[in-house]
């Protein structure tokens, strides 16, 4: 027979062992729910919806007119899911580019570029944009985007300075140009002064960005530079000017190897002088001195473009004295050269007045001698002799254009010959 073992003293041991299996599997059980449930708050938190629509604020912003800018979208959801862009209505007066969004899954501005349509009418434009939340549909009120149309002060663009050259008598002919490289309307005058002129009418207005030409004329009255002219033409901008500058140029030339007339065989004393005529006219040369009497006359004389003419400066035998910085004039009808020259005098020239010296008559006889040059002349007279002189010393000064009497006697031996002849230097 088997030992029986009481069934009794097992049941404590078993009823311990399932609760403790039991809490186990609870324990077990709660930790999976936990993980379940922590996964799926997880993964839910970016689809929680409490049903905000997002916000697309207002923009205010500024462009200069004719001009482009990128303007900013600055949307916003508050659960923080991704948003995008939706251009509403269209701007007036001007044009959008396409919607550009950096980073479109997540939150994040957009950007658009307006581009001004370059009217002159327009101050202010504007457009709308609305902010879409794709996860949830939900869309937002349009936001309004005030675009400001502002202009740049009226501003002269030009060239700082103008120089012209030209003959005396004749013109130079300039363009100046004019722009207003600013906004708005730029008013003006362009006025000058001899021997600057106008061509055209100086007074302009250039609206924003236009043009205009200014003719000039440059007409000198005599050579050399003039003195810088300042113009200011617009009174929106003082601080633009424009120097102007001309050089007048003598419209011919006068040229000599020498500004001494030369003493010639006959008493004369003359000068060759070029002419040259620089300009691009005709010339009519006309020639005069001062005094007036001094130069045998020189009839005025045409002279073509690029050529020229010899003349001569002579004063004729007749003229005796020294002419020291006496002045010609060469003159057109609006240009005057003024040249200095000088001619020596002609040398003290002794002539004898008495052919012969006839002594058969009487004993005595006069010797009549002038002094044919330009300046005093000493003379003497070697006598032979037998030959004395009674009236006037052998030694004399005569000055120009006068002359002298000397009375001489002979006086000889019975057994000697008279002199045939008498030296005078």
């Amino acid at each position: 027979m088997q030992p029986r073992v009481p069934v009794a003293n097992f049941n404590p041991i078993c009823s311990r062992l399932r609760r403790s299996i039991s809490r186990f599997l609870i324990f077990i059980l709660i930790l999976i729910c936990a993980s379940l449930l922590t996964g799926t708050l997880t993964h839910a938190a970016p689809t929680k919806d409490f049903r905000r629509k997002p916000i697309a604020p207002e923009v205010k912003t500024k462009v200069l007119r004719g001009r482009k800018i990128v303007i900013r979208l600055p949307g916003v959801e508050s659960n923080g899911n991704p948003i995008r862009y939706e251009i509403v209505t269209s701007p007036r007066s001007g044009k959008l580019s396409s919607l550009e969004q950096p980073d479109p899954n997540r939150q994040g501005h957009g950007f658009v570029t307006y581009t001004h349509g370059d009217d002159e009418e327009s101050i202010v434009d504007e457009f709308q944009y609305r902010v879409v939340t794709p996860i949830n549909g939900l869309t937002s009120s349009p936001g309004k985007v005030t675009v400001l149309i502002v202009d740049l002060p009226p501003q002269l663009g030009t060239e700082s300075s103008l120089f012209f050259s030209a003959f005396v008598g004749e013109s130079a002919a300039a363009s100046l140009a004019l722009t207003n490289i600013g906004g708005g309307i730029l008013h003006g005058t362009v006025r000058v002064r001899p021997p600057f002129y106008l061509d055209s009418e100086g007074a302009f207005e250039l609206p924003r960005g236009q043009s205009t030409n200014i003719a000039l004329r440059f007409t000198p009255t005599e050579t050399g530079l003039t003195a810088p002219e300042k113009i200011q033409p617009t009174r929106e901008d003082l601080s633009t000017s424009i120097t102007m500058r001309g050089e007048g140029t003598a419209p011919f030339a006068v040229k000599t190897t020498s500004e001494k007339l030369n003493l010639k065989a006959d008493d004369s004393r003359s000068l060759a002088v070029e002419v040259v005529n620089l300009s691009t006219q005709p010339q009519e040369i006309s020639v005069a001195v001062d005094p007036p009497e001094l130069l045998e006359n020189i009839p005025a004389f045409p002279l073509a473009p690029g050529k020229s003419q010899e003349i001569s400066l002579h004063i004729p035998s007749a003229r005796k004295s020294a002419a020291e910085n006496f002045t010609v004039v060469f003159s057109n009808s609006v240009y005057s050269l003024r040249r200095n020259f000088s001619a020596p005098a002609v040398p003290a020239r002794l002539e004898i007045r008495t052919p012969e010296l006839d002594f058969t008559q009487e004993r005595e006889a006069t010797l009549v001698v002038e002094n044919r040059g330009g300046v005093d002349g000493d003379f003497s007279i070697t006598l032979p002799v037998g030959l004395n002189a009674i009236e006037g010393a052998a030694t004399f000064n005569i000055a120009p254009g006068h002359e002298k009497a000397i009375r001489l006697r002979l006086k000889t031996k019975n057994d000697e010959m008279p002199p045939t002849e008498l030296h005078v230097i």
